[in-house]
């Protein structure tokens, strides 16, 4: 249930229940973060658990995806449909809340934002994001994982009449880009590669390269751009 708040408006966000403290993961467990819960009065937070969602039991065994999409417990138990069903609870949900952003946790089969473990078991991340952070983008939603959640970024006030945007707020998860250059190729005006090869964006710009930046956004193979707009 959304945390009870004050008569001020707070912008409404999605956030992976293990964040917030409910044990919901496949161990059993929790993974409260000390910045998600520092903000609990600047904003109502929905908690969301996508395999929970999906029908799964908790504790439960471990999943990956696999190298062709789907997801398979160790033993090889198929439960993508699961995972499928709580993507789409997720995206329904930030539709009817009016939900813009998405704090989610990091490196999960459903909530990794730009990276998850590559279907071995091995402990080995591949570019490649959870199925609901995968839906959600897809969806517009602006996704956080618990080590690129900027606070700030979401309190921003927005324009006061939709559409008059006059300034962008770009953002890169450098630790998960590969040196593509797609972004730089797509807007030099806002994306630079820097001499090691990882993207850098100017953090704030024109609105006028709204729709260069989104582009940047949708080639962007590990989705590591984020943007928001004033």
């Amino acid at each position: 249930m959304p945390n009870e708040k004050s008569t001020k408006h707070t912008p409404t966000v999605l956030v992976s229940a293990c964040l917030l403290g409910i044990p919901c993961r496949y161990d059993g467990k929790s993974k409260p973060n000390d910045l998600v819960l520092a903000h609990n009065q600047d904003f109502t937070y929905i908690p969301f658990c996508p395999e929970c969602y999906g029908g799964l039991d908790t504790p439960r065994p471990p999943a990956e995806i696999q190298a062709d999409g789907t997801v398979k417990t160790k033993e090889g138990v198929d439960v993508t449909a699961a995972y499928q069903k709580g993507a789409e609870r997720a995206v329904s949900l930030c539709r009817d809340f009016k939900i813009d952003y998405a704090v989610l946790k990091s490196k999960s089969p459903a909530c990794g934002v730009s990276s998850s473990y590559d279907g071995t078991f091995s402990h080995t991340l591949t570019a490649r994001p959870g199925m609901a952070a995968a839906a959600l983008q897809e969806a517009g939603i602006i996704t956080f994982s618990e080590d690129t959640f900027d606070p700030q970024i979401i309190l921003t006030p927005p324009s006061a009449h939709k559409g008059e945007h006059t300034m962008l707020y770009v953002t890169i998860e450098t630790a998960s880009c590969v040196g593509c250059g797609s972004c730089e190729a797509i807007c030099p005006d806002v994306f630079t590669m820097n001499d090691h090869g990882v993207a850098q964006a100017t953090p704030e710009v024109s609105a006028e390269h709204l729709s260069d930046v989104k582009d940047a956004m949708k080639m962007c193979p590990v989705n590591c751009i984020f943007v928001d707009e004033d």
